[in-house]
């Protein structure tokens, strides 16, 4: 099967009774996007149909094949595309933990110029909802609808961060206290075409040194053109990266926050993933559809592989009791202390899986 489409070739899956869903994957983020899909598929309706296009640019045929099957339902199209060829022509920048990825979603009016509309996503999302609801919803004449951003509210109260300055200094918003997340968008396609968006978009990103990316430049571009989405449809989780800043935010705010808990929509893991530290706040949801993929024991033992790897890696390094429990570590492989230094190492697994790389753990 052809995954590979121009532009002009990407038609409708479906005549009828349709949405339209598209994300944007790396290969590395394929085991997280179908913890992505597996919640999207346990919420949809079986008598509505829906078209889903992950935007990507290097995801190999095993993968996709992998991703093709999982999703294999009559209600379902699963296709790939491609718009590396349409950002090449542009100077795109990004800090070492971003990626050409990040810029994917405003090249979705160019990719799919047979569509009026879609809904474009992060892969670091819970689905909660059947997302027709999303798709299908009003956008009052606006070009695009999008959340506030709900963290962004309590770092502007925050004296550890400095949003509220990069904001208005920065990013220039006539509000700068109204920021939008654009990990969970709806786009009027046939808007951004008529008016040329997304050429004056990825002009206003040539070059550009934005903090966050796309998301910055979707808010400064269409700033009072943005449909409010309800939080519910973009609520992300309390994580620890962010502790300092939900007591900060506003009562109202925070109110807001709470309530949109009980029916969200789609739960957002911004700041820390879950597959990072599965101790952190709604992780356990994440996991939870994660063990229904085909690739959840392939990559607990890849990390598991890689974490030992590190361990070999890491011990020559150690200081003083560091270098003892080295000489200590090579001799066990071949005595009788052999039991022991296997279970340091599981110890020491242990810890890497929480996000714990402090060899200090073995100087007690």
């Amino acid at each position: 099967m052809n995954n590979k489409f121009t532009a002009d070739e990407i038609l409708p899956a479906f005549k009828d009774n349709y949405s339209v869903w598209a994300l944007r994957s790396s290969n590395e983020y394929v085991p997280y996007l179908l913890a992505c899909l597996a919640s999207f598929a346990a919420h949809m309706d079986v008598n509505h149909n829906y078209d889903v296009l992950v935007f990507e640019s290097k995801i190999t045929p095993k993968n996709k094949e992998i991703i093709r099957s999982f999703l294999a339902r009559p209600n379902v199209s699963v296709r790939f595309v491609n718009p590396r060829e349409v950002l090449a022509q542009y100077e795109l920048r990004f800090p070492a933990h971003y990626s050409l990825e990040c810029f994917f979603s405003v090249t979705a009016p160019l990719m799919l110029k047979n569509y009026s509309r879609v809904l474009f996503t992060d892969l670091d999302v819970i689905i909660r909802r059947d997302l027709r609801e999303l798709y299908e919803i009003d956008l009052h004449g606006k070009p695009m609808a999008a959340a506030l951003d709900y963290a962004a509210k309590g770092m502007f109260e925050s004296n550890n961060w400095d949003l509220l300055a990069y904001t208005t200094d920065s990013l220039k918003l006539a509000n700068p206290r109204v920021y939008y997340n654009t990990g969970v968008c709806v786009f009027d396609l046939d808007y951004f075409r008529a008016h040329n968006c997304t050429a004056e978009l990825l002009q206003m990103l040539h070059g550009s040194n934005f903090r966050y990316l796309e998301q910055d430049a979707l808010n400064i571009y269409f700033q009072g053109k943005i449909r409010e989405l309800p939080v519910c449809w973009n609520w992300p989780p309390k994580n620890s990266y962010f502790n300092d800043i939900w007591a900060k935010m506003p009562a109202a705010d925070r109110r807001a926050y709470e309530a949109a808990e009980r029916e969200a929509g789609v739960v957002h893991y911004i700041g820390i993933k879950p597959w990072v530290n599965p101790e952190e706040h709604s992780a356990w949801l994440w996991w939870g559809y994660f063990r229904q993929t085909p690739l959840y024991e392939t990559w607990i033992l890849e990390n598991l592989r890689t974490s030992v790897r590190r361990l070999i890696w890491e011990l020559p390094r150690c200081k003083v009791s560091g270098y003892w429990f080295a000489l200590l570590g090579r001799a066990a492989l071949l005595s009788r202390h052999r039991k022991a230094f296997r279970e340091k190492a599981r110890l020491y697994q242990e810890k890497l899986l929480h996000g714990n790389w402090n060899l200090s753990f073995f100087k007690r």
